[in-house]
């Protein structure tokens, strides 16, 4: 697999430095390795350079330093000679969202109703799209007013925290109500117009339809809708760690490409701090 493929290349570096043992492999060698890791190499039979991505060097270098914390363990080495090599910088991506103009052009578009109430679930709900496909009647509770992911035959969540449930929204409330008078199917929520339960496929088709129809110029697809559901909630001062438990996120860390959103004026709650010094 990777991992192999990974200790394949080291040895090919390795053999390059004329190295025989494990013990003569220097600090200045790892740094020699993280060089030939982050150049450019030119695609044999074009002039394109392409250069390794950052997250990928980064997963090179981990099973590299890895190896040689076994070697000191085992007393073959003193010190890990990687120590000094510190991860390259990955660039985190902002989410792309859809503005409120945006949205008001997209459901003002015709469309059938079953692929209206999907598209409308996953943005009051925020789900991902397996998991709003995989939502039965009986995971609704109008009660309490609340969506629950959770396993069952045929789906497992994404981690132990994707299992959650979420407060309907008012709009997507009265959705709801509307469907479950004329039910499409008694298992599932969320159906294509064939009663069956909602296909990733076809619901990107058709979201990349009525965007087009709609003159929204920004790329449409379905994870924007999630994305678009915690930006709104960030953007109205909804707490991180408040957002990673409604998306079902594992750690705050994947709730953190959020963070840039945070209203500039919350700097005046933190200005309560100026009489700490």
């Amino acid at each position: 697999g990777k991992y192999s493929f990974i200790i394949q290349q080291f040895k090919s570096f390795v053999d390059s430095q004329e190295l025989e043992y494990v013990s003569e492999f220097t600090p200045d060698h790892a740094t020699r390795l993280l060089l030939e890791l982050t150049k450019g190499k030119v695609v044999p039979g074009t002039q394109e350079v392409v250069y390794s991505k950052p997250k990928t060097v980064n997963g090179f270098l981990a099973v590299i330093r890895a190896f040689f914390n076994e070697e000191v363990l085992k007393d073959h080495v003193l010190k890990n000679p990687m120590r000094h090599i510190n991860n390259l910088k990955v660039e985190k991506v902002k989410p792309e969202y859809y503005t409120e103009e945006e949205l008001k052009l997209f459901f003002n578009q015709e469309m059938d109703p079953e692929y209206r109430l999907s598209f409308r679930g996953l943005l009051y709900t925020g789900m991902r799209i397996e998991e709003l496909a995989n939502i039965h009647w009986d995971d609704v509770d109008f009660e309490r007013r609340l969506i629950t992911v959770r396993r069952k035959l045929g789906f497992k969540p994404k981690t132990s925290n994707s299992e959650r449930s979420i407060p309907i929204a008012q709009p997507l409330y009265d959705d709801l109500i509307k469907a479950q008078q004329n039910k499409k199917s008694d298992t599932y929520v969320f159906t294509s117009v064939d009663a069956s339960k909602v296909k990733e496929r076809t619901l990107l088709d058709v979201c990349k339809r009525i965007s087009r129809n709609a003159g929204i110029t920004s790329r449409a697809f379905l994870h924007k809708f999630r994305h678009t559901f915690a930006t709104h909630l960030v953007r109205n001062r909804v707490p991180l760690e408040r957002v990673q438990k409604l998306l079902g996120h594992a750690s705050i860390t994947e709730t953190l490409i959020y963070a840039h959103l945070i209203p500039s004026d919350m700097h005046d709650d933190v200005s309560v701090l100026n009489i700490l010094n």
